[in-house]
């Protein structure tokens, strides 16, 4: 692939999402220069150091500052988190700086901000810039598929994700955000209207692909049924669900049940915290390691998207499978196309956009890259592999 003259910025840089994301950009090799900006100096430095990229210092709670270092670049990647802190505000100083813009939010309350404040859309287009929200893997790949499913309708009405994963990643925040979307109320969409209903309900058995087999997954409080309805009108219903291993679904169950996840402050001593940041601290732990052996569980990540709809005055269902080796990888390569073709302007739309408005031949030719099992795609009585859907897309357009 031939470089690009551009420049591209990515906001948290040095941490597990942010270094897979650099490590793609220098491996892709699309953009002529790198800066990696982090809180923790030290940390970026030693990642440009590896992969031929400047290292800087930025705290995205100082817009002034991080406008500034925006301005430098064509192109700006977030993987800050929380995104429930810091989206709207980054979101909002890459429309200062005039910015082309990507992020992998995937919290459900600063993504209804950022779709719902039409002063944020507005700034956007008349700035003559692109921010795509929510492109990781789900919210993200998600999108994606089912775009590539609607495409094949004629009027589409349904979607279902289900996913199942592994605590492979097992940082604190990694752990925050997993209580928060299994516990409490999560809002799906259903007989055309947003509905909610309590998170870890209507659990069902789906048969996955290569790991994890046959598993339970559980309505969670993800993005998607939040997105995909702004996207097709003629939505009735869409609705997330995810699973975990056996043994992690049941400790989320249980510490819902005891009030663990509850955000309400209380007093360790004279520190004031929240029965979920002590857990998610715990969680994150060498002690959890110990009594909970998550490390020695097999990492991936399957999903199924299903996607139903009207086809020559007949109902359709598609079904697609597929399954990676799970981790950072899946989320930072949907981040990295998309950054590549906001660079070539291959993305004409501009404003606040979700992945589902996006092309997905270009999302769908890369899943080999990230050691994609290529499963099955199901319509009716006829049956195809998805490589071959693959392979289609890899003709479409040369790679």
């Amino acid at each position: 692939m031939a470089t690009s003259h551009h420049t591209v910025l990515v906001l948290g840089g040095a941490g597990s999402v942010g270094a897979e994301t650099v490590r793609q950009l220098a491996r892709r090799g699309h953009f002529r220069r790198i800066i990696i900006a982090d809180r923790n100096l030290e940390a970026a430095q030693q990642l440009g150091q590896t992969y031929g990229a400047e290292a800087v210092a930025i705290d995205v709670r100082e817009p002034p500052a991080l406008v500034a270092l925006m301005r430098r670049a064509s192109v700006v990647l977030n993987t800050t988190g929380p995104f429930a802190r810091y989206a709207v505000p980054i979101v909002r100083a890459a429309i200062d700086a005039r910015v082309h813009y990507a992020d992998v939010n995937d919290e459900i309350e600063p993504l209804q901000e950022i779709f719902t404040a039409d002063d944020i859309d507005q700034a956007a287009r008349a700035a003559g810039r692109t921010l795509v929200v929510g492109l990781g893997t789900s919210p993200g790949l998600t999108n994606i598929l089912a775009r590539y499913g609607a495409q094949q309708m004629d009027r589409v009405t349904a979607v279902h994700m289900a996913l199942c994963t592994g605590p492979w990643t097992r940082g604190a925040a990694v752990w925050a955000h997993r209580l928060h979307v299994n516990s409490g109320l999560a809002t799906i969409f259903r007989a055309g209207a947003w509905q909610q209903v309590p998170a870890m309900s209507e659990a069902e058995v789906v048969a996955f692909p290569w790991p994890p087999g046959r598993a339970s997954v559980h309505i969670v409080a993800h993005p998607e049924p939040l997105m995909l309805p702004r996207s097709w009108p003629s939505l009735q219903e869409v609705v997330t669900k995810l699973g975990y291993p056996e043994t992690m679904n049941q400790l989320l169950r249980d510490v819902g049940r005891y009030g663990l996840t509850s955000q309400e402050p209380l007093m360790l001593g004279d520190t004031q915290s929240t029965p979920a940041a002590f857990l998610a601290a715990y969680l994150a732990s060498a002690q959890a390691e110990r009594c909970f052996g998550f490390g020695a569980l097999t990492p991936y990540s399957a999903r199924q998207v299903r996607v139903s709809g009207i086809r020559a005055g007949r109902e359709v269902t598609l079904r697609y499978q597929l399954a990676l080796p799970g981790g950072p990888p899946e989320t930072a390569l949907p981040l990295v196309i998309a950054a590549e073709m906001l660079a070539d302007d291959a993305i004409q739309e501009r404003g606040v956009l979700a992945p589902e408005t996006l092309d997905p031949l270009p999302f769908l030719r890369a899943l080999p890259s990230l050691g994609a099992v290529q499963t099955r795609v199901v319509r009716e009585e006829v049956t195809s592999d998805l490589g071959e859907n693959l392979e289609e897309a890899n003709h479409a357009k040369p790679l």
